[in-house]
Protein backbone atom coordinates (compact mmCIF):
# COMPACT_ATOMS: atom_id res chain seq x y z
CA UNK A 1 0.00 0.00 0.00
CA UNK A 2 1.58 3.48 -0.80
CA UNK A 3 0.79 6.94 0.96
CA UNK A 4 1.63 9.12 -1.58
CA UNK A 5 -2.02 9.71 -2.52
CA UNK A 6 -2.25 11.01 0.89
CA UNK A 7 1.05 12.84 1.20
CA UNK A 8 0.28 16.87 0.43
CA UNK A 9 2.17 18.35 -2.09
CA UNK A 10 4.96 20.61 -1.30
CA UNK A 11 5.11 23.68 -3.09
CA UNK A 12 8.15 25.52 -3.79
CA UNK A 13 8.92 28.63 -3.10
CA UNK A 14 10.15 31.00 -5.76
CA UNK A 15 12.01 34.46 -4.48
CA UNK A 16 9.41 36.48 -6.49
CA UNK A 17 6.38 34.82 -4.49
CA UNK A 18 7.86 35.61 -1.43
CA UNK A 19 7.65 39.34 -2.06
CA UNK A 20 4.14 39.04 -2.93
CA UNK A 21 3.21 37.50 0.71
CA UNK A 22 0.89 40.27 2.58
CA UNK A 23 3.50 41.85 5.48
CA UNK A 24 2.13 43.29 8.69
CA UNK A 25 1.37 47.43 7.14
CA UNK A 26 1.39 48.63 10.86
CA UNK A 27 4.61 46.95 11.65
CA UNK A 28 6.51 50.51 10.78
CA UNK A 29 9.08 51.79 12.65
CA UNK A 30 8.81 54.90 14.41
CA UNK A 31 11.46 57.91 14.51
CA UNK A 32 12.01 60.24 17.26
CA UNK A 33 11.87 64.15 15.99
CA UNK A 34 12.15 67.58 17.10
CA UNK A 35 9.21 69.83 15.93
CA UNK A 36 11.24 73.41 14.23
CA UNK A 37 7.71 74.64 13.08
CA UNK A 38 3.94 74.21 14.18
CA UNK A 39 2.42 71.12 13.08
CA UNK A 40 -0.95 70.77 12.89
CA UNK A 41 -2.03 67.37 13.89
CA UNK A 42 -2.09 65.06 10.72
CA UNK A 43 -2.89 61.00 10.78
CA UNK A 44 -0.19 58.65 10.63
CA UNK A 45 0.11 56.34 7.89
CA UNK A 46 -0.33 53.23 7.95
CA UNK A 47 -1.18 53.44 11.61
CA UNK A 48 -4.26 55.70 10.65
CA UNK A 49 -3.01 57.23 14.55
CA UNK A 50 -3.55 60.83 15.04
CA UNK A 51 -0.68 62.70 15.96
CA UNK A 52 -0.07 66.16 17.23
CA UNK A 53 -0.78 69.32 17.02
CA UNK A 54 3.34 70.07 17.67
CA UNK A 55 4.43 73.19 18.48
CA UNK A 56 8.21 74.11 17.93
CA UNK A 57 10.39 72.27 20.23
CA UNK A 58 7.87 69.49 20.56
CA UNK A 59 9.86 65.65 21.06
CA UNK A 60 7.55 62.84 20.00
CA UNK A 61 7.94 59.78 17.67
CA UNK A 62 5.82 59.39 14.30
CA UNK A 63 5.53 56.74 11.53
CA UNK A 64 8.88 57.02 9.38
CA UNK A 65 6.87 57.70 6.23
CA UNK A 66 5.69 60.59 8.13
CA UNK A 67 8.96 61.60 9.46
CA UNK A 68 10.47 61.55 5.81
CA UNK A 69 7.56 64.09 4.54
CA UNK A 70 8.02 66.78 7.26
CA UNK A 71 12.12 66.52 7.03
CA UNK A 72 12.15 67.36 3.20
CA UNK A 73 9.51 70.06 4.41
CA UNK A 74 11.91 71.48 7.48
CA UNK A 75 9.28 70.68 9.67
CA UNK A 76 11.04 68.32 11.63
CA UNK A 77 14.93 67.09 12.82
CA UNK A 78 15.52 63.41 13.24
CA UNK A 79 16.57 63.19 17.10
CA UNK A 80 19.65 60.22 16.60
CA UNK A 81 19.80 58.61 20.01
Amino acid sequence: MSLEPYLIEKKEIRPWEEELEPKDPLNKPLVLVAFRKPCPAFVGYPDLQTYGPFKPGDVANIPEVNARILLKQDVVEEVIS
